[in-house]
Formats: C-alpha cells, sequence, structure tokens
C-alpha cells in the first residue's frame, strides 16, 4: 500500500531536481555569455542569443532567448518549459509551466 506513495514523491523529487537542474545550467550559461558581451566576443544581441541557443541545444526548440544591451548593461533572459528539462513528464501540473531564467550585467569595455 505504501509503494504507490513512495514512487510518486520519488517522480515529485526527481522531476524538480532536473528542473532545478536545467535552470542552473542555462543560468550559467547566460551568465558567462553576459561577461562575454563586448565588441570583442559578440556585436549585437543576435549574436549573443544565437549563442546561447547552440549552448543549450537540448532545449533549442522549444526555448526563448531576447538579450538587449542598452544605457551600458545587457539584460538576458531565457525561458525553457519545464517539461523539455525533465526527461520523464509524469507530472501533469509541470505541463504548460515555463521556467524563466534572466541576468543583467553592466557592459565591459
Amino acid at each position: 500500500m505504501w509503494l504507490p506513495i513512495f514512487t510518486a514523491v520519488v517522480w515529485l523529487v526527481t522531476e524538480t531536481a532536473m528542473a532545478f537542474g536545467g535552470e542552473a545550467q542555462a543560468l550559467r550559461v547566460i551568465q558567462v555569455v553576459n561577461r562575454m558581451y563586448a565588441p570583442v566576443y559578440f556585436r549585437t544581441a543576435t549574436d549573443t542569443e544565437n549563442f546561447i541557443e547552440s549552448q543549450l541545444l537540448n532545449w533549442t526548440s522549444t526555448m526563448t532567448v531576447s538579450a538587449v544591451g542598452a544605457s551600458g548593461v545587457i539584460h538576458t533572459s531565457a525561458a525553457v518549459p519545464v517539461t523539455t528539462m525533465t526527461g520523464f513528464n509524469v507530472i501533469p501540473q509541470f505541463s504548460g509551466v515555463n521556467v524563466p531564467t534572466s541576468n543583467e550585467e553592466l557592459l565591459k569595455g
């Protein structure tokens, strides 16, 4: 009788951990790209967006990326559906939910 409840808890913990791990990976890529945003590495915001998409290839088909450099600040954000980040998609409440990740940094150079 306790086995189905235990299995459901394990699924919930696993999918939640995979979603948070995916968010951490996306945040790391965005932070690195924002630090590299300078005339030496990326000349436009489109170059920045393309580089982020190339680094997160597993999510490219469902992810939305935007980068805006204005007034000496680069603001980059990405939104990835939870169902793309988790491998199992067992929990129906996660369908249709996006994980937004964003970062702002001062432009260097």
